[in-house]
C-alpha cells in the first residue's frame, strides 16, 4: 500500500500526498539541481530522453501540484512547438526537501524570478550535473552549495563546492571552487569587478567563511572560447589597445593579473569533457591546461 505524506499549506490546508518512485527522483533532482526543463530531468532519471518519457516526467510535475514551480523562459529552444518550462522547487517543496534529503541544499525557484536569467540557471544545473557525474565515476566526494552564498556581500559566485579525495592524505585531499557561470556577455570592466571581488577575499577569514577555505579556485565557465581566450589575455596584460587621434588608449592593466587560481573554460568543454585539461589560467595558459585531476597534484 502506497504512504502518503500530509504537508502544511501556508493557508493552512494539509493536501494528501503520495510518494511514488518517480515523484520522488523528480523531487531530489530539482532540490540538488534547482533549475531543470522536463528533458533535464527526463535524462536524468531515465539516463535516455524520449517523447513518452518526457510526457511521463511531465504528467508527474503536473501531479506535485504546490511542491513545484515552473516558468517559462524566454531564450529557450522550442520543444513540441512550444517554449519549455523550467522547473524547480516551491517554497513547500523546499520544505519537503529539508526533511526528506537535506544534503541536497535545497533552494527555491521563485515564481518571480525573471525569465530572462531563467537560462542561467538552468546551464548552472547542467555544469553542476556533469561536475557531480565526473567525481561519482572517480569515487570524490563532492559538496555544492547553491544556498547561503551571502547574497549583498560582493562578490557573490552563482555557486560554490568542495571535491574530496577520498584516497589522499588529510590536508592534501580537498579541493574548494567558486563557480561563476558567464553566459551574458560582459566586458571586462564587469568581469574584473569580479576578479577584484576575489583577490579581496582570497587567503581571508572571510573566505573561510563563506566558501570553506581561506584559499580557493573561481571557475569562470564562459560562453564560448573566444570569450574566454579574450578574457585570460586581458588578465594577462596582453595590450591590444587601439590607437585615437594618433594616441593609444591603454584599457589594458598595468598589473596584470597572472595567477593560476583564476580557471577558465567554455560551455562545450565542461559538458562534453568534465574530467579533462579544460582550463586555462592567466599564469600559464599558453603551456598549459588543467582539470580536477591535476588539481590534486602539488
Amino acid at each position: 500500500m502506497t504512504k502518503t505524506s500530509n504537508l502544511e499549506l501556508d493557508n493552512g490546508l494539509t493536501p494528501l500526498f503520495y510518494p511514488t518512485t518517480l515523484k520522488t527522483k523528480i523531487l531530489k533532482a530539482l532540490a540538488e539541481f534547482e533549475c531543470l526543463t522536463v528533458r533535464d530531468l527526463t535524462f536524468q532519471i531515465f539516463f535516455e530522453v524520449t517523447e513518452s518519457r518526457m510526457y511521463s516526467v511531465w504528467r508527474c510535475l503536473k501531479h506535485l501540484g504546490p511542491l513545484v514551480t515552473s516558468i517559462q523562459y524566454s531564450d529557450a529552444p522550442t520543444e513540441f512547438g512550444t517554449k519549455p518550462d523550467a522547473w524547480g522547487l516551491s517554497r513547500l517543496g523546499v520544505r519537503y526537501a529539508l526533511i526528506h534529503f537535506p544534503e541536497t541544499d535545497p533552494v527555491e525557484l521563485s515564481p518571480e524570478h525573471s525569465k530572462l536569467t531563467v537560462g542561467h540557471e538552468i546551464f548552472r544545473a547542467r555544469s553542476h550535473y556533469v561536475i557531480r557525474e565526473y567525481c561519482t565515476s572517480q569515487g570524490w566526494q563532492l559538496q555544492w552549495t547553491k544556498s547561503n552564498l551571502f547574497k549583498g556581500r560582493k562578490p557573490v559566485p552563482d555557486d560554490n563546492f568542495s571535491i574530496k579525495h577520498l584516497t589522499l592524505p588529510e590536508g592534501q585531499n580537498k579541493l574548494y571552487f567558486v563557480f561563476e557561470k558567464e553566459r551574458k556577455k560582459k566586458d571586462f570592466a564587469q568581469l574584473m569587478e569580479k576578479i577584484e571581488g576575489y583577490e579581496r577575499l582570497y587567503n581571508t577569514d572571510e573566505a573561510e567563511h563563506r566558501f570553506g577555505s581561506r584559499k580557493f579556485r573561481v571557475i569562470f565557465q564562459m560562453e564560448n572560447d573566444t570569450r574566454r581566450i579574450n578574457f585570460v589575455e586581458h588578465l594577462a596584460g596582453i595590450c591590444r589597445c587601439t590607437t585615437w587621434k594618433g594616441k593609444i588608449r591603454h584599457t589594458c592593466l598595468s598589473v596584470p593579473v597572472k595567477k593560476n587560481k583564476y580557471w577558465f573554460t567554455t560551455d562545450e568543454l565542461m559538458f562534453t569533457n568534465p574530467g579533462g585539461n579544460i582550463f586555462i589560467t592567466p599564469k600559464d595558459y599558453k603551456d598549459a591546461a588543467h582539470s580536477f585531476e591535476s588539481a590534486f597534484t602539488p
